[in-house]
């Protein structure tokens, strides 16, 4: 046990942080009074930090973003099965509550949801996701997209993917599929 300078408690050796310059090894005032002094400091210069914050923030900017977007990008590539089942979990148990914000976002912004949609379309149809791929088969069919079993999907992408490649290939005078040449 040891006693805090400022709150005067006795307190176990895990509430003071270390400090070598100490006989005890021991910082003389608890974590809890050492937190409460730096809070206290930030509220009565919060002016002259914020500035000094800005300044840094400023002169290292670019370096700061690219440390951002990797930290960001390695937290979400190890937390992304817990994330997405969290997601998965809140939007399930507030179907009402994120219907109603994706409504007002898309009243809010039909532009940028336009735009997103556009997005989407073309990157199904790029990667011939299932999803492009039900709608082809469900084009002028009485079928929905829940009667097309997956084997008929897959049978569509092959044929898609054959087309494209032929279309891609044609009037090459060789059967490998290389490119053609501008001769």
């Amino acid at each position: 046990m040891k006693r805090c300078t400022q709150c005067n408690t006795a307190k176990p050796f895990g509430d003071f942080q270390r400090r070598a310059a100490s006989k005890d090894g021991l910082q003389p005032r608890c974590k809890e009074c050492v937190a409460a002094y730096c809070r206290d400091r930030r509220k009565a210069h919060i002016d002259r930090i914020r500035a000094v914050e800005r300044a840094y923030y400023e002169e290292h900017k670019e370096e700061l973003k690219v440390r951002r977007a990797d930290y960001f990008q390695q937290y979400a590539q190890e937390h992304l099965p817990e994330a997405a089942e969290r997601q998965r979990r809140y939007r399930k148990k507030n179907k009402e509550r994120v219907y109603a914000s994706l409504k007002k976002y898309r009243a809010a912004n039909p532009d940028k949801v336009r735009r997103w949609s556009r997005k989407a379309a073309r990157r199904q149809r790029e990667k011939l996701g299932a999803v492009y791929v039900r709608m082809l088969i469900c084009d002028g069919s009485p079928l929905t997209h829940a009667d097309i079993p997956q084997e008929m999907v897959e049978t569509k992408r092959a044929q898609l993917q054959l087309r494209r490649w032929l279309r891609d290939n044609e009037g090459s005078n060789n059967n490998e599929g290389t490119p053609r040449t501008g001769a």
